[in-house]
């Protein structure tokens, strides 16, 4: 296969292994014993070489568990990376506390990591119990504790609200707690009842529209009291946001290589499979697309939206969209600063339903 020249600002590298499956997961993820972690990462260096990338500004190596490979795959892994790895903003790796050690965190800082993403959820013990996390706050508070003894400061905690037996008090408690550990960055999200999932077949129902909201504006009053800002849907940053998740967020191109990984070039998207047989066999892509004008134009609002700082207006014409949106800023869900189209607290609430409107 003739490599391809890509122009694009960030790569996400997918690994897919789990030591164990959480209850609420649908990922794209397998058990790290189902199937051999080299053959993966050989896989992986055989779809990287298909590629001729230019210079990257942003680099996440996200899962799964990355974590979950050993010591020897992981620096197999960074290896790999290595010839992408001059000059970048930033270089991110997802990490769960149970399969971290203070080795692990020495090997990350050696390659230039420089962001960490923690999977945590929540604080609560006995709720990680029953969505099957199996590492326990003790483990958290050594691993912030290994990385900034290696100066790598820029750590995000992963939280959930709306998880099974969860209230406003262990949510707000998860908060505080977060913010007592330094971080720099948080990204909280609204558990999601996914097909497919242990939490699914248990039948545990998720919590109604009216709570969720309320949720969230306890959640975004007490992030901001704590002196994080709030920049995206789910967001939260003291010291800068995710560059990475930037890219995406802007609409801007990127490669993801991996199982199941996406990627958008121009009005081409494409992903590659689920299936690890097949990406075991060298057949990486599933499906190609090339978008319309209209398509691309309303992925970009879409994105856009879900930033504090909306969409330009001076950049992009929302014409098609003109009469909706109208009405959205008279119902006081849209509004326009300084040439931006942006949702107000209250359209960030239902943004889900203002989308959806404009489609």
């Amino acid at each position: 296969m003739a490599v391809r020249n890509v122009s694009v600002s960030s790569l996400y590298v997918h690994i897919p292994f789990c030591d164990s499956i959480c209850a609420y997961c649908d990922f794209s993820k397998v058990l790290s014993n189902a199937f051999s972690h080299k053959d993966y990462l050989n896989a992986l260096k055989h779809e990287l070489s298909q590629y001729s990338i230019g210079q990257l500004k942003t680099i996440y190596i996200g899962g799964g568990t990355p974590s979950a490979l050993s010591l020897e795959e992981l620096t197999y892994l960074f290896e790999l990376l290595k010839p992408y790895t001059q000059d970048l903003l930033e270089y991110s790796i997802e990490v769960n506390p149970e399969s971290m050690t203070k080795e692990k965190a020495i090997l990350l800082k050696k390659y230039g990591i420089n962001r960490v993403s923690v999977g945590v959820q929540t604080f609560n013990e006995s709720i990680l119990e029953m969505i099957e996390r199996n590492h326990k706050n003790k483990d958290v508070f050594h691993l912030i504790e290994w990385l900034h003894e290696l100066s790598i400061n820029d750590i995000n905690i992963d939280l959930m609200y709306g998880l099974p037996n969860q209230d406003l008090n262990d949510i707000l408690n998860d908060i505080e707690q977060a913010c007592s550990l330094n971080i720099s960055h948080l990204s909280v999200y609204s558990f999601i009842l996914e097909n497919h999932t242990k939490l699914m077949h248990h039948h545990y129902q998720s919590i109604d529209e009216d709570t969720d909201a309320m949720y969230y504006e306890r959640i975004n009053h007490c992030l901001k009291e704590k002196g994080f800002k709030h920049y995206e849907v789910s967001n939260y940053y003291r010291l800068k946001p995710s560059f990475h998740n930037l890219t995406y967020w802007h609409y801007d191109d990127y490669l993801g290589i991996g199982l199941g990984a996406h990627s958008k070039i121009g009005h081409e998207t494409f992903c590659n499979t689920r299936s690890m047989t097949h990406y075991l066999n060298n057949r990486f892509l599933l499906n190609r697309e090339i978008l319309s004008d209209d398509e691309l134009l309303f992925n970009t609002l879409m994105m856009h939206l879900r930033l504090e700082e909306g969409i330009d207006l001076l950049k992009y014409a929302l014409n098609p969209y003109q009469d909706k949106i109208n009405q959205f800023i008279d119902m006081h869900l849209l509004s326009i600063e300084n040439h931006h189209l942006k949702a107000t607290q209250n359209g960030l609430n239902v943004l889900d339903s203002i989308l959806l409107e404009l489609l």
